[in-house]
C-alpha cells in the first residue's frame, strides 16, 4: 500500500472514530452508547469512564455521581400514567389497611429515601393529583422490597422520609425550564435546593417523558456498613411514563447498591442474568444472555432470583453475599415491622 492510500485509510478509520452529538462521550465503545428515543434511552451529558471512581460507567456530567445509564422500559409500561399510574394492565390490586398503632417511624435525622415531585417550572403542574396516588403507591415498592426478604426468611422495609401525619414525605420541586433535559441538570437543580444529604436517597418523579428511568451507583463490594453505599447521596430520576412500583424498585435498588458487577450472576453493567428478577435485563453494551432460573417468580415482582447476587436477609457463609455487599445489609432499609399492613395479592383475571 502506497503512502497516500495509508494517508486516505487513516483519515477514514479517524472519520469513522468521532463520536456524533446523539452519543455518550466514551473512551472505549463510543458506538454502542447511541441515543434510542423509542426506548427512553438517552446518553447526553454522560461521561464514560475507564478508570477511578466511575470506571467502567458513566460519570454523570457537571457531577461526581455515577451511573450505569438510563433503563429502558419494559413494554408493558408504555402507557400514559393518566390511564393507569402503577401496575399497568391491572396485573395487581394493591389494598392497604391501616393499624391501629401509632407511627413508630417519624425520625428525620438519619438514613431515609426522600420522594420529589419534580417539575420545570413551564411544565405543568400536576402535584394537587399525583402527590396522594403516589402516598399509596409507593407502599408497593415497599411490598416488593418485604416480600423478596420473606423469601429467605426476613423482612425489610423502605425508611421512607415522613411527614408529620405519619405519611411518606412528596416535596414539590420547581426547577428551571432546561433543568429537566438531562439527568445531570436535573440534579445540580435539585442540589441547589438543598436536596444533597449523605444520609438521603433521592427518587425524583419527574414531569417529563425523556428518560423511563436512571439512577445513580456506587461500586463498593466491601459486606461492612462502612459500604459507600451507606453512606453517599444519591438520585433515581424516573419520568411520567414509567412512574410505577416496578421501575421504581428498580431505580431505588440501584441508590443501594444492587447489582454489583462482581456478583455471580452480573451483566457486569449493574444488572443480572437470571430471570426472573426485577433488576435482570440483558442491558448495554454487552447485551449477554438470560437464563430462565426462577420461572414462578414470572408472575411475582421479585428482587434476586436465587438470593445470591444482592438481596438474602441471612446468607449462608458459602453464599456470595456473605463476602460481599448485600443490599438487604442498607442501612436505609428497616428490619422491624412497620405502622402499615399490606396486601398485594394477583388479580384473578
Amino acid at each position: 500500500m502506497n503512502r497516500s492510500s495509508s494517508l486516505f485509510t487513516l483519515l477514514i478509520v479517524a472519520i469513522l472514530l468521532i463520536p456524533t452529538s446523539s452519543q455518550a462521550t466514551t473512551s472505549t465503545s463510543t458506538r454502542r452508547f447511541i441515543d434510542q428515543p423509542w426506548l427512553n434511552l438517552y446518553y447526553t451529558n454522560l461521561v464514560w469512564e475507564d478508570t477511578g471512581k466511575c470506571r467502567a460507567m458513566f460519570r454523570v456530567k457537571t457531577t461526581d455521581l455515577c451511573t450505569h445509564g438510563p433503563d429502558s422500559p419494559e413494554p408493558q409500561m408504555a402507557k400514559s400514567w393518566a390511564e393507569e399510574l402503577f401496575y399497568p394492565n391491572n396485573q395487581m390490586h394493591l389494598s392497604i389497611e391501616q393499624s391501629s398503632q401509632p407511627c413508630l417511624d417519624d425520625s428525620t435525622n438519619d438514613y431515609r429515601t426522600q420522594v420529589l415531585y419534580v417539575r420545570a417550572s413551564d411544565a405543568q403542574d400536576n402535584s394537587s393529583i399525583i402527590a396522594p396516588v403516589l402516598r399509596k403507591h409507593l407502599l408497593g415498592v415497599n411490598e416488593i422490597y418485604n416480600q423478596s426478604a420473606q423469601l429467605t426468611g426476613g423482612q425489610r422495609h423502605i425508611r421512607w422520609q415522613l411527614n408529620q401525619a405519619c405519611q411518606i414525605d412528596v416535596q414539590h420541586v420547581v426547577i428551571p425550564p432546561a433543568a429537566d433535559d438531562d439527568f445531570g441538570a436535573t440534579i445540580n437543580a435539585v442540589v441547589a435546593q438543598g436536596f444533597n444529604r449523605d444520609d438521603r436517597k433521592y427518587v425524583m418523579f419527574v414531569e417529563a417523558r425523556y428518560y423511563c428511568g436512571i439512577a445513580t451507583v456506587q461500586h463498593d463490594t466491601q459486606p461492612s456498613s462502612a459500604n459507600l453505599n451507606n453512606h453517599s447521596v444519591a438520585y433515581a430520576r424516573i419520568d411520567a411514563g414509567c412512574w410505577n412500583a416496578r421501575v421504581v424498585a428498580h431505580e431505588h435498588m440501584h441508590m443501594i447498591g444492587g447489582v454489583q458487577p462482581s456478583a455471580p450472576h452480573t451483566t457486569k453493567s449493574w444488572h443480572c442474568t437470571d430471570e426472573w428478577d426485577i433488576m435482570c435485563y440483558s442491558d448495554a453494551p454487552s447485551y449477554p444472555d438470560l437464563e430462565i432460573a426462577c420461572p414462578e417468580h414470572s408472575i411475582r415482582d421479585i428482587f434476586d432470583c436465587g438470593n445470591d447476587d444482592y438481596f438474602h436477609t441471612n446468607p449462608a457463609a458459602d453464599n456470595y453475599l456473605a463476602s460481599n455487599w448485600n443490599s438487604a445489609n442498607s442501612l436505609f432499609l428497616s428490619q422491624q415491622s412497620q405502622y402499615w399492613r399490606i396486601y398485594l395479592p394477583i388479580a384473578s383475571n
